[in-house]
This record gives structure tokens, C-alpha cells and sequence, in this order.
């Protein structure tokens, strides 16, 4: 599934004077709607960016030269600019209710072309791929008649048929590449859990802004985990049955990067240039899972996320080393490829698996390993799914 029309701009500090640059973008200020992680509240980041929109639209006539000449009404009345996600999970009636109270707002503002705009971990980034898809009143009403389950699928299926809002994508973390991809995670019933996909051709953002100062605030333990999603991403793409050897070239590229960065990183987490490099890195990544999808690592995290609770990148670096291992054991020019990654010299996949758990160690993460007397019912299950059917 290939990204039309989206635009990637790195912007270090963009998010210091969003409304400027929103504005020199030519969107109305006014129709400008920001859904941000919970914990910018705190961290002071809602407030600065609630009075950055703010005081721009007292400032600002309802067109400006910048602007398009044929211009939509404006508002009927003025509303919060700023939404919060929940924490956690993006569970199904998370995901209805926040899609529903933004949407009753906008219509309530008589708000009929909002731009919507995500500044979040990938959670986030992935609940505003499904509210940027705005129903009609008619179109709501049959939405609120449906259970949870049967509103994600009518959500998946007739999504097209809403209007499409403009939206912008801003990671406040380093790992997810949600930013850049057509895909949303969002988790079933809490009876069943179930990992599911809102996709389609037309749920990429229109513009991934890029501004790595967000993920100065990330903490040790969120900027490892996402650090090891990106890596995650870019393994799962050079053990794909789906690459090409462009892709795996840059799967090598993008790892190795990642490797050499982020123990770097984790001893100085207030360092800009590591966190610049970082957040690049981690775009190079979602665009190359954009292209390939994830494989194995990817599908035997999705149990340790909705059973045991792990962060997402946690629950993924828990199986790097086994599944290293094992695409070796498939593919033996592969450990050539993951000796390469690591700067290390293993003879074989098992010498390869220890040094790879020993790299994870020494950040605080466990490995995971396959059975080796008796069929594994956890690998079974994972190359059975969509994403391990991807794997080599």
C-alpha cells in the first residue's frame, strides 16, 4: 500500500510556533483541532499550543493572503482547540468515545472542515486516523446504533463514504512510524482482546511534521521501548518474504543506526543530536514497514501487549534475539546481514541469539526463546497470522 500525497517534513522546533507555520500552510486557524497524549497537560505542551491557536485566531482575519481564495464558512462559534486521547491501550470503546465527542463538537461549532491535528505516541497518531473520518449527521446516527464491535467494522468498511478531514501527524516519541503509514491498532473487547487493523488506501495522514524536540521528555523506559519498535520495524522488514533487496539494503541501514544509537541515547537522554538522529531513524523506519508490512517479531509481541500488558516495542524486543535465530536457521546468508547490524562475529544462529539477548540485557530486556524439544505453540500461532505469514 503505497502513501499518495503525503507530504514528510522535518521541522525541528515546528512545534514551538505551530500556529505560524499552520498558518503559512495556508490551513485557517480556526478549523484547527489538536488531539494530544494525556500527559502534555502536565508537561505544560496542551496550554502553550491552546494559546499558540488561540491567539493566532484573534489575531488573524478568517482569510489570509497565504490562505486558498474559495474558502469554507467559519465556525458558528469557537470550541476548545484541544482534545485529549486516553491513556493506554486504544481499545475499541476508547476509540468510539473520543471519535464521538470531537465529532459532536465539531458539529455543535458548525464546524464542517476541520484539520485535525495528532501530536502523540502511536496510539494517538492512530485514533486520529479513524476521528479525521467525519459522518454526517444521518451517517452518526446509524453509527451510534451499533454495538462497539459492529461500529469498528462499520468504521472499517464505510469509512470512504464520510468526509475526510485534513490531518497532520506530529510522534512525540521516536519508534512508532505511525506517522507515515495506513495502518491503526486498535484492541477488541476486553473479553477477547483481539489485535485488529483500521486501514484502507486513503487513512494516510496528508503531512507527517517531524519535530524530534517533542521526544525530549520521553523517559528512559518509553525512549528504549520505542527505540526498539523502530528497530523491530526495520528487522521485520529484512526478514520479509515481501522485501526486495532495495528494502532489505535499507532494512541493514536503518538497524544499524538504531543499534548504534540507542545505548548512546539512553545514557543521555537530554542529548539533541542523538534524539534528532533518533527520530529520523525511526522515519526511516515506518517508511519502510509502510511498504512491507511487519512479520514475525511484530505478531509475537501482539500476546505479551494484550495478555501481559507490555508496552508494544517492549513486547516486540522480547523476541528479537529468537526470531533472529530463526530466520538464520531459514535464510543462512541472513546472519551475515545481523552480524553486519551488530558489528559482531557469530558463527552461528544459536552464537547469534546470545549476543543479540545480551545487547537486550544490558537495556533492561528480557529475551524470550522457542521451545526446542516440542513444537511452540506461541510460533505456531504467530506464522498462522497475517503479519507472521510475512516472516521468511
Amino acid at each position: 500500500m503505497q502513501a499518495c500525497h503525503l507530504a514528510v517534513e522535518l521541522s525541528p522546533g515546528v512545534s514551538r510556533h505551530l500556529a505560524d507555520w499552520l498558518r503559512e500552510q495556508g490551513f485557517a486557524i480556526n478549523r484547527c483541532c489538536l488531539l494530544l497524549y494525556p500527559q502534555a497537560v502536565e508537561q505544560g505542551l496542551a496550554e502553550r499550543l491552546r494559546r499558540q491557536l488561540l491567539e493566532s485566531q484573534s489575531q488573524t482575519p478568517s482569510q489570509s493572503q497565504s490562505e486558498p481564495q474559495c474558502q469554507p464558512q467559519p465556525p458558528s462559534q469557537s470550541i476548545d482547540p484541544i482534545a485529549l486521547a486516553s491513556d493506554g491501550l486504544l481499545t475499541i470503546d476508547k476509540a468510539r468515545s473520543c471519535c464521538e465527542h470531537i465529532w459532536a463538537d465539531w458539529r455543535a461549532a458548525g464546524l464542517d472542515d476541520p484539520v485535525l491535528i495528532a501530536i502523540g505516541g502511536g496510539s494517538v497518531m492512530d485514533l486520529a486516523k479513524l476521528v479525521r473520518w467525519f459522518p454526517t449527521g444521518e451517517q452518526a446516527m446509524a453509527l451510534a446504533a451499533l454495538d462497539d464491535e459492529a461500529w469498528f467494522e462499520a468504521m472499517l468498511q464505510r469509512h470512504e463514504d464520510f468526509r475526510r478531514c485534513a490531518l497532520l501527524l506530529m510522534p512525540s516519541t521516536s519508534g512508532t512510524g505511525s506517522e507515515v503509514t495506513a495502518y491503526a491498532t486498535v484492541w477488541g473487547s476486553l473479553a477477547q482482546r483481539e489485535k485488529l487493523s483500521f486501514t484502507g488506501p486513503a487513512c494516510f495522514a496528508d503531512v507527517a511534521l517531524i519535530d524530534y524536540e517533542l521526544s525530549l521528555s520521553c523517559s528512559y523506559t518509553l525512549t528504549r521501548d520505542c527505540g526498539l519498535d523502530a528497530l523491530s520495524h526495520a528487522l521485520d522488514a529484512l526478514w520479509n518474504r515481501g522485501a526486495n533487496k532495495t528494502d532489505r539494503d535499507q532494512a541493514i541501514r536503518i538497524a544499524s543506526n538504531i543499534v548504534a544509537i540507542l545505548p548512546k541515547l539512553l545514557g543521555a537522554l537530554g542529548d539533541p543530536i542523538l534524539r534528532q538522529t533518533m527520530s529520523e531513524a525511526a522515519l526511516d523506519a515506518g517508511h519502510l514497514i509502510a511498504r512491507t508490512q511487519t512479520s514475525l517479531v511484530h505478531a509475537l509481541s501482539y500476546p505479551l501487549t494484550s495478555q501481559e500488558g507490555l508496552a508494544h516495542g517492549l513486547a516486540c524486543a522480547h523476541w528479537i534475539a529468537a526470531v533472529a535465530g530463526l530466520a538464520c536457521e531459514r535464510e543462512p546468508a541472513m546472519i551475515g546481514d545481523l552480524n553486519r547490524i551488530w558489528s559482531i562475529q557469530a558463527a552461528d544462529p544459536n552464537a547469534l541469539s546470545i549476543c543479540l539477548a545480551a545487547w537486550l540485557d544490558a537495556m533492561g530486556v528480557p529475551s524470550r526463546s522457542f521451545s526446542k524439544d516440542e513444537p511452540d505453540w506461541r510460533l505456531a500461532d504467530a506464522l498462522n497470522q497475517a503479519r507472521g505469514k510475512n516472516f521468511l
